[in-house]
């Protein structure tokens, strides 16, 4: 871990001497709170950005907005249920006829949760960073082991802007690990959710991250978990109906070569 700190302070060193201005894309979690850190001795140069879809939750808004009084910090705004009126709320399973453009879906509309993290997380962060004077820098807190591969080196282009992660080659546990020996302050979810926490609203988290974050949700914020579990039970009962349909029809055939 020590040397791959080495080589990340190095790189940002090199990289801070290129540039008078520098973006880090800081959601208030784990990585993109140590990337901040090891920006600390520049961060009369480092912007924070921010995209405030209106459903962070109250504590995290607190921690990046108190971050946000040590560096310069930059909210990005976005109208999140704007984007879920044109494309649908994010779903993790969904059948193609609930995600059909052009009007021809059927109701309630429902896309992909990846495309709604895209449209409302990733884009807004792309497009303040192509409205900058160039040249400029972008950093951001992903790791190849994150598997996110918009973000990877060679495939995320804004022309006139250098684009770098310092954690590239970290794992979590160094992460964990570098965080827990420095003591820099996490977020108080993370005794309980290993995860950065995105909107509050989605349907998608209750499924993805598990018993913990339900459990955590329920009890730290009872009711926002109540104005979400509506929407999961929409998404289960579509799915369900699309599954017991494929089973008709392999039941059919099964009878049919009995």
């Amino acid at each position: 871990m020590h040397e791959k700190e080495v080589r990340s302070r190095e790189a940002l060193s090199h990289l801070m001497d290129r540039h008078d201005r520098v973006f880090l894309a800081f959601g208030g979690g784990k990585d993109s709170l140590l990337v901040a850190h090891l920006c600390e001795p520049w961060r009369e140069k480092v912007t924070l950005l921010f995209v405030n879809t209106g459903f962070t939750f109250p504590h995290m808004l607190h921690s990046v907005r108190s971050l946000g009084a040590k560096f310069h910090l930059e909210e990005i705004e976005v109208d999140l249920m704007r984007s879920w009126t044109d494309h649908g709320f994010p779903a993790s399973v969904l059948p193609v006829d609930h995600a059909i453009g052009f009007g021809l879906h059927k109701h309630p509309k429902m896309q992909p949760w990846l495309q709604c993290c895209h449209l409302n997380r990733t884009l807004p962060l792309l497009e303040f960073m192509n409205s900058q004077q160039k040249p400029t820098a972008f950093l951001h807190g992903q790791k190849r082991c994150d598997r996110a591969p918009g973000l990877s080196p060679g495939n995320l282009v804004i022309e006139g802007v250098e684009i770098f992660s310092p954690l590239w080659d970290w794992s979590d546990d160094e992460v964990r690990r570098f965080i827990l020996e420095r003591e820099l302050p996490l977020p108080s979810h993370y005794d309980e959710v290993d995860d950065s926490l995105d909107c509050w609203c989605c349907p998608h988290s209750l499924g993805q991250l598990g018993a913990n974050y339900s459990g955590w949700m329920g009890g730290t914020y009872p009711e926002l978990k109540r104005q979400v579990l509506p929407l999961v039970a929409q998404e289960a009962r579509i799915a369900a109906r699309a599954v017991m349909d494929l089973k008709k029809i392999l039941d059919t055939e099964l009878l049919g070569n009995s």
